[in-house]
């Protein structure tokens, strides 16, 4: 059912990036292509989902309010562009309709590549047992926060690790700007599809996507052939191997990448999209500019750069860095520019631009200077973690080592044309500004001192490096190879067929990688589960139970599960139960108020089958006032039962593995 309805929203909403896009295009005055209007509908439908989110959130409105005002705006904006693009969707339809085998053809022979990226990565992503079981480390606060806010009457207004209601909506600082996951809930509602499926497939395939077209879309500014595009996503494949065995595995290469596991199974991840898209989509929507400054364009970067914050504030030193780079290379520009027309006055001026670019440059040096609230203490802490991380994690990463390679041999293959050239000293002074570190202070501030920010700077740099590493490869290809087609073929399918003979002979030592941020368990994969019509990206014991909690009037009811709910032979977190209903508050993180450890783990004994006192147990239940518990064994069940508890929900004649879901009773 899902993913047929997956099938709708995939459907209408590239329909809806490519017509919006092609308006934008028209009106910030950019070349139009198919790729590039995808990638600015893409963006600016998120755009248009902050100016609403936004507002929303720091006022803690509800719910119907911000779901009011959402779908208006976007009703709004179809329509017009119906009125608008009225002829261009009509001529669209028409040639589909009459070159329907012929189109298929010529889109799947020049975006093969794409395809078969798009697909092998969702199709790993969905099999992957780490984010079905494990919630990815990180999906109990990112999938809480989409459930929890639909319905809700104030958005903001709760914990979303536990689904518990704050004393005082707050939201912190580093969030204020993070408005993708109340999108993600909007979409999630209008198609009818659950949260955690909506997330882990319907999601993850579409930003896989727009991540393929971006990178082809951005290497158009230096592949000669534009045909031979798609194969700079060729390297990119190495990625399908798990983390954990790139990290430490057989192989001489090793890629060390921080939260690299998150491209592999959290695409939909706010933090995935900047990681994976930034540099390039500024490049495509900035380069420009270089050229000739319009300020028709500049408002449609800054708007890119909104849209970035909106998925994660790790866009900030990001586009802190890149604005720096970026104004560096239009200085180099200018300078070959004044040089060549000899005039003395704008030569003087640019002089004295170029004087205060280096001294702010420089004087970013001092920022650790500054007491700044607890910022010195912050980066001395945070300079400290990283070295650490530089010397156990990148002095055996071959893109962090060898960056510089693919940089220099672009310089080389691209130096007649400048504005060509000015690609691969962009990332060549990326790569040295991460690499070396002089300017680590402007890294570190523009991160919040925060190590793990820091990090996946680090990351961005990295996917840039082997982006560039595509580059070259393809160029190369096209100039030494006499029949590109078949060579460049070739390439693709033995790069594919390589990592997917390394994933498949090598599966029993990946699943022995399986320590935390490796993106891996000791169960590795379940490729049925791409087939299975009917899956919910969830286990089936947290499918129910929170189908059950939709049933009740809305509300936050307290359940108890164990901190580790045994279900096929592992103990799922206790957090998987808090994404699949907005009426569900747990204990964990204080989410019953402070409970004590052995209260904690006297209950947890009970919920598991261990012989406590019943009336201990009793008693806790009346003091944290909980409305729900599940237990997972017949023992418990039974003493529930003579204690006159209701079962709502049982595992009989759905589930092999046994759990019990109690009401407790009114205690007055």
């Amino acid at each position: 059912m899902y993913w047929l309805l997956s099938l709708v929203f995939w459907f209408f909403m590239f329909n809806f990036y490519y017509f919006l896009g092609d308006v934008l295009l028209d009106f910030f005055g950019y070349e139009k292509n198919a790729g590039k209007r995808l990638i600015i509908g893409f963006v600016f439908t998120f755009v248009f989902c902050f100016v609403v989110v936004f507002p929303c959130q720091i006022l803690h409105l509800s719910w119907s309010i911000y779901f009011t005002a959402q779908i208006i705006l976007f009703l709004i904006i179809i329509f017009s562009l119906i009125i608008i693009r009225h002829n261009l969707i009509v001529e669209k339809y028409v040639y589909l309709k009459s070159n329907f085998r012929t189109a298929s053809k010529l889109f799947i022979k020049d975006n093969w590549i794409l395809l078969s990226f798009v697909i092998l990565f969702t199709a790993f992503a969905i099999s992957n047992q780490l984010p079905y079981y494990y919630m990815n480390y990180d999906d109990g606060f990112y999938l809480g926060k989409m459930i929890n806010s639909i319905g809700t009457p104030a958005l903001e207004n709760e914990n979303y690790f536990n689904g518990s209601l704050l004393q005082k909506p707050s939201i912190t600082l580093d969030r204020i700007l993070n408005t993708y996951e109340v999108s993600y809930a909007f979409f999630s509602y209008i198609f009818h599809i659950r949260i955690t499926f909506f997330t882990r497939v319907t999601m993850a395939l579409n930003n896989y996507f727009i991540f393929c077209v971006v990178c082809k879309e951005v290497s158009k500014i230096l592949i000669n052939n534009k045909k031979y595009s798609q194969y700079v996503l060729v390297p990119f494949f190495y990625f399908l191997i798990p983390q954990g065995y790139l990290m430490y595995g057989a192989s001489s290469i090793h890629i060390r990448s921080y939260d690299l596991w998150q491209f592999q199974t959290a695409m939909f991840y706010g933090g995935s999209i900047v990681r994976s898209l930034s540099i390039p989509l500024l490049m495509i929507f900035s380069w420009s500019l270089l050229q000739v400054i319009e300020w028709k364009k500049i408002v449609c970067v800054g708007f890119i750069i909104l849209s970035l914050f909106s998925f994660s504030t790790v866009a900030l030193p990001i586009v802190v860095l890149f604005g720096f780079l970026f104004l560096g290379i239009k200085l180099i520009d200018m300078f070959i520019v004044e040089f060549k027309y000899r005039n003395s006055k704008h030569l003087m001026l640019l002089i004295l631009c170029t004087l205060l670019y280096i001294f702010v440059l420089i004087g970013t040096k001092g920022l650790d200077h500054f007491q700044l609230g607890n910022m010195t203490k912050k980066f001395a802490e945070s300079t400290v973690e990283v070295n650490k991380w530089i010397i156990a994690y990148y002095s055996q990463d071959v893109l962090y080592l060898y960056g510089f390679v693919p940089c220099i041999i672009s310089l080389f293959i691209w130096r007649k044309n400048r504005y060509q050239v000015y690609f691969p000293l962009f990332i060549l002074f990326f790569y040295l500004l991460i690499r070396n570190m002089f300017f680590k202070e402007l890294v570190y501030y523009s991160s919040m001192n925060v190590f793990f920010v820091i990090l996946r700077v680090y990351s961005m740099m990295q996917y840039t490096i082997l982006f560039m590493f595509g580059i070259c490869l393809v160029q190369l290809i096209q100039n030494i190879a006499d029949h590109c087609n078949i060579v460049f073929e070739i390439y693709g399918i033995v790069v594919m067929s390589s990592v997917l003979m390394i994933v498949g002979f090598n599966m029993n030592s990946i699943k022995k990688y399986d320590f935390l941020g490796s993106g891996m368990t000791s169960k590795g994969y379940d490729f049925s589960r791409v087939t299975d019509i009917n899956t919910s990206m969830a286990p089936d014991i947290t499918i129910r139970v929170g189908d059950y909690f939709n049933t009740l009037p809305y509300g936050n009811y307290r359940l108890y599960v164990s901190n580790g709910v045994p279900y096929d032979k592992i103990n799922i977190p206790d957090i998987s139960f808090n994404v699949v209903s907005n009426r569900i508050q747990l204990h964990t993180r204080n989410g019953f108020g402070k409970m004590s450890v052995n209260s904690e783990m006297l209950l947890n004994k009970f919920c598991v089958g261990e012989d406590v006192s019943f009336y201990r147990v009793q008693s806790l239940m009346k003091q944290y006032n909980i409305d729900y518990i599940l237990v997972t064994n017949v023992k418990s069940k039974q003493r529930l039962l003579q204690a006159g508890y209701d079962m709502v929900l049982s595992n009989k004649g759905f589930d092999k593995n046994p759990y019990y879901l109690f009401r407790v009773k009114n205690y007055e």
